[in-house]
């Protein structure tokens, strides 16, 4: 039996796993054979796989297309060498479910599946044209705008997986592709639910690999890398991971040691992003930090709170142009006006602004300035006072 090599830790395993059991990373194994296999041919009579678009340690991924129509298509493959293994066949039919499962316009949609007779195990899915997440921060931290604008389509796609119970768990930038990549227009699509969980449905929450920790280290929380049992803060956690390295280029904890990556997230504070990035406002280093808390008790509790906050943060730096303002209302007194309709009397409540409003203009003056002439009036009457009381003195003297 052929052995794979992890990437991560660099321990070699034999070809029937398809990740590594000590930090999760995909077995990258030859695939030559179903290349030759699948390139050209026609799948299961409906779908003709045209060319090799990616590949990972489960699958490979073919361009292709339908018969039927000649639409294009992505065309998931589980690999061969993996079509026996019930690990590997139980993760595929998950991500499968999952991805059926949320409707959303920024998460991949799976139009087939199936198995072909000679036990091919397949998933069909849209065709996404466009980068990664990853290849597009290789040139550096992204701005404000176009971060916001990525992170409220991923926080977006996230509140339809949890409304339907289920944590994607390996939120990375690796599994967000970003169709019409430009600033104005880019579309996010968040890919591979292969080792999604549900959660609240104890039919299905046990682990598919039990007592192996599932993710990529660099990107898992505390509560993940502990073993503990997951929730949707988990992947706000995973937003938040994504967030500092958007806005700084580089994520918070790095290491070739997965062991030393999870220490990290674990027990070590966050590094500053002021420190990689000084422009980026504190406002929004307070809102990523917070969806970086060890404990998810102490972090956003959905992720339209997380994206909300963070938006309302990119406002409050004077030199990003927000497309909307929130701007607080002014506090007003209410004041009662009584109203006669017929033999009844109905006391209505107007602020005092509106209340100024109906005053005719003439008085306008008058009422801005009214404590000023109340003033002056008294003095004047106490001055008259005075005088009437010095004459009827001096006439009685």
């Amino acid at each position: 039996m052929t052995m794979v090599e992890c990437s991560t830790c660099h321990r070699s395993f034999k070809n029937r796993l398809s990740h590594c059991p000590y930090d999760g990373t995909p077995l990258i194994r030859d695939t030559t054979a179903d290349d030759a296999r699948y390139i050209g041919k026609i799948l299961d009579g409906k779908y003709l796989i045209l060319s090799k678009i990616g590949e990972g340690g489960m699958c490979n991924v073919y361009r292709g297309q339908f018969l039927s129509d000649t639409r294009p298509c992505a065309v998931k493959i589980l690999h061969s060498t993996l079509n026996s293994d019930q690990v590997a066949l139980r993760r595929f039919q998950q991500e499968i479910r999952t991805a059926r499962l949320i409707k959303h316009q920024n998460v991949v949609e799976v139009y087939d599946y199936g198995e072909t007779s000679d036990g091919t195990v397949y998933m069909v899915m849209e065709l996404i044209i466009g980068p990664t997440l990853k290849q597009l921060l290789q040139s550096g931290p992204l701005p404000l705008q176009r971060a916001s604008s990525i992170l409220r389509q991923i926080c977006a796609a996230l509140e339809a997986a949890h409304s339907q119970g289920i944590i994607h768990r390996d939120l990375k930038p690796d599994n967000i592709m970003l169709v019409n990549s430009t600033q104005d227009s880019e579309v996010v699509k968040i890919l591979d639910f292969g080792i999604a969980k549900f959660y609240g449905d104890t039919s299905i929450t046990a682990e598919i690999t039990p007592h192996i920790v599932m993710g990529t280290p660099r990107y898992m929380s505390p509560e993940q890398c502990h073993g503990k049992p997951l929730d949707s803060r988990s992947d706000i956690y995973a937003v938040g991971l994504l967030a500092y390295e958007m806005l700084t280029g580089s994520p918070p904890f790095t290491d070739t040691s997965a062991q030393v990556l999870m220490s990290k997230h674990m027990n070590e504070p966050v590094p500053s992003m002021k420190q990689l990035q000084p422009s980026i406002p504190s406002a929004v280093e307070k809102v990523v930090l917070k969806a970086l808390e060890k404990s998810p008790l102490k972090r956003y509790q959905r992720p339209i709170d997380f994206i909300e906050e963070f938006e309302e943060a990119i406002t409050q730096d004077p030199s990003v142009v927000p497309s909307v303002v929130h701007r607080p209302q002014p506090k007003s007194e209410l004041i009662p006006v009584v109203k006669k309709v017929g033999e009844l009397s109905i006391v209505e409540y107007t602020t005092g602004a509106q209340k100024r409003r109906s005053l005719p203009l003439i008085y306008e003056h008058f009422y801005k300035h009214s404590k000023t002439y109340l003033l002056s009036l008294v003095v004047a009457i106490l001055v008259a006072i005075i005088i009437l009381f010095f004459m009827l003195f001096s006439e009685i003297s």
